[in-house]
């Protein structure tokens, strides 16, 4: 098995027990900005959609630790201030 499904299963499971190990906060957030560039550059950066729960969603905001800036927050920056986000929840 060495498709490239097969291999980013494989390799999210070892993000999911990285993070459940001790609970990192840091990893998580920069391990989910990292895993969305990956996947918006294979569409050659085309306009896209994500639905993410409010902890990484903040522009201006940190994660919910307060260790970093969350994802919305990093991906505004790397991509040049062209993110909207948009709480649905109210």
């Amino acid at each position: 098995a060495s498709s490239e499904k097969y291999s980013l299963t494989k390799e999210a499971i070892q993000q999911g027990k990285e993070y459940y190990k001790d609970q990192n906060a840091v990893y998580r957030e920069n391990t989910m900005v990292s895993n969305f560039c990956r996947e918006v550059n294979k569409l050659n950066n085309t306009d896209i959609m994500g639905f993410y729960g409010s902890a990484h969603t903040g522009l201006n905001s940190a994660n919910y630790s307060g260790q970093v800036p969350s994802m919305a927050n990093q991906l505004n920056h790397i991509y040049d201030f062209i993110i909207y986000s948009e709480d649905l929840t109210k």
